[in-house]
């Protein structure tokens, strides 16, 4: 049995070999952070509201890492057991100003069975 949350963590880090992809930012300079935000849950579905932060030396990197994270997400159903789809993404350039890294940012809901 697996968490939504950690089904997201697993799926991404799949597609990001070398990279640090966890739910806890650490002090590399290139790292994927995947957080949940919100989102409902019923008795067989969750529709969890999935905040990934790609942080990066430069806001180039930052930027093809979102967009490979959605690309990843959007292909997650064929790749997990649990994850059925992946929709209403919006990437965003969203600097963190306690860091020196570029940050952009993907927020979307990634729908899980639950049962």
């Amino acid at each position: 049995m697996t968490t939504p949350l950690a089904e997201a963590i697993r799926v991404l880090k799949e597609a990001f070999p070398g990279v640090h992809v966890a739910g806890k930012a650490p002090k590399d300079t290139r790292y994927i952070r995947v957080s949940r935000v919100g989102g409902t849950r019923s008795r067989s579905v969750d529709h969890m509201s999935l905040l990934v932060e790609c942080y990066a030396p430069n806001s180039v990197q930052a930027e093809q890492d979102a967009l490979d994270v959605d690309t990843a997400l959007q292909d997650s159903p064929n790749r997990s057991r649990i994850i059925s789809d992946w929709d209403d993404a919006t990437i965003v350039d969203y600097g963190d100003p306690d860091t020196s890294a570029a940050k952009w940012q993907v927020h979307g809901t990634l729908h899980c069975i639950t049962f």
